[in-house]
């Protein structure tokens, strides 16, 4: 039965007309999004695209991806810092100043344990300096 030139239902099925993709209910989008993005290896808003739109259709299916991809903390840890932050002027100030960058994660700041112990100790200055003046 043709529902919308684009629809139709089989068996009690909603499918696409073009290339005969199951329609989802919203309820299910999160499960789904869950097996192809999740379960089978973050591979991304393209890949994962590329794993869901093989046999299955929703409305703003490519934002739901693109939304739940940046959400994946797993993914955030593994992929590096965006390159935003290395304009020109700061890759001259880091060359003038002999500074050697380094790449963390921003979900995963302890594997960046010289930034946090230099952060500890430059926070700690102040509290003891105050202290020491003030015997």
């Amino acid at each position: 039965m043709r529902i919308k030139d684009s629809l139709y239902i089989d068996d009690s099925v909603l499918w696409t007309s073009r290339r005969g993709r199951i329609v989802v209910l919203k309820k299910w989008i999160a499960e789904i999004m869950e097996m192809a993005h999740n379960n089978l290896g973050h591979f991304g808003r393209r890949g994962t695209l590329d794993i869901i739109y093989q046999r299955i259709y929703w409305p703003r299916m490519s934002k739901t991806v693109q939304t739940w991809n940046k959400s994946c903390r797993k993914c955030a840890e593994y992929n590096s810092p965006s390159s935003n932050f290395e304009s020109k002027v700061v890759k001259l100030m880091y060359e003038s100043l002999v500074i050697k960058r380094l790449r963390t994660s921003t979900y995963l700041p302890k594997y960046d344990g010289i930034t946090e112990r230099a952060n500890r100790t430059i926070v700690q200055m102040p509290s003891k300096t105050l202290e020491t003046d003030a015997e």
